[in-house]
């Protein structure tokens, strides 16, 4: 999740904005946890813009993977991961190239989300957690634009 402050709430003139939607200058990262970072084409009528949401949970995430419907397109997708060096910079930016549901057979067969990177590295769920050997009928779900993509 993440906090801001009155003092960075951003007064959008009316007309420019999403009505009953907020605007901020600024937030926090309340967790140290991956964060998504999901950019979605939009097009209306002649017009075609970008738009970027940071977003914590993959629950969250999971409906924008299934945006193709000519109007939106999940065009890139980045996890914002806490650095794991105790020296240099506090987060990495880490492209995904493809997403992956796969069922987990040690809790219950709830189905799971797997991030591929472009490196190969590939991780589970929110939290980033390496895929256990317990993920089982795997299915690619997105396949995104990618600098390199290591095949598994």
């Amino acid at each position: 999740m993440f906090v801001s402050c009155p003092e960075l709430e951003f007064d959008l003139p009316v007309g420019l904005g999403v009505p009953e939607a907020l605007y901020w200058r600024g937030v926090g990262l309340t967790t140290y946890m991956p964060w998504f970072m999901a950019t979605l084409r939009i097009r209306d009528g002649d017009v075609t813009a970008r738009q970027t949401m940071c977003l914590c949970w993959d629950t969250d995430l999971a409906p924008l993977l299934k945006a193709d419907d000519g109007r939106a397109q999940l065009v890139s997708l980045q996890r914002l991961v806490p650095s794991r060096r105790p020296e240099g910079p506090a987060w990495e930016l880490r492209n995904v190239s493809e997403v992956w549901v796969g069922r987990d057979a040690d809790a219950q067969g709830n189905e799971m989300l797997i991030f591929q990177d472009d490196d190969g590295t590939e991780v589970c769920g929110s939290f980033g957690m390496p895929v256990a050997a317990s993920i089982r009928d795997r299915r690619l779900v997105r396949r995104l634009p990618s600098g390199t993509r290591r095949r598994r």
